[in-house]
């Protein structure tokens, strides 16, 4: 795994009740498998929007949360052909 080119932020939040911290990161992570993830990371997670590259040339661009596609994504193969999808926690 290859983590490169990050930007950290902490961001804490208090309110009466409780005081609660998150990192948000924006970077990209690359796994051995040739898989490749371009975007924002929270709490060691892909969380908000981001580019998937999958080694066989296939990309998905859009929403994740907590690690999972969440939201409005565009599947694009390597002949260029996209596909819009709606994912709910991961499922189309």
């Amino acid at each position: 795994r290859i983590f490169t080119n990050f930007l950290v932020t902490v961001i804490e939040y208090e309110s009466s009740s409780r005081h609660t911290s998150f990192l948000y990161v924006f970077g990209v992570y690359e796994w051995s498998t040739g898989f490749q993830y371009s975007g924002e990371f929270k709490d060691g997670k892909r969380h908000g929007f981001g580019v998937s590259e999958f080694p066989n040339g296939t990309t998905y661009s859009g929403k994740y949360k907590f690690g999972s596609e969440d939201g409005e994504g565009i599947y694009e193969d390597k002949e260029g052909q996209k596909h819009t999808l709606n994912y709910v926690n991961g499922t189309p």
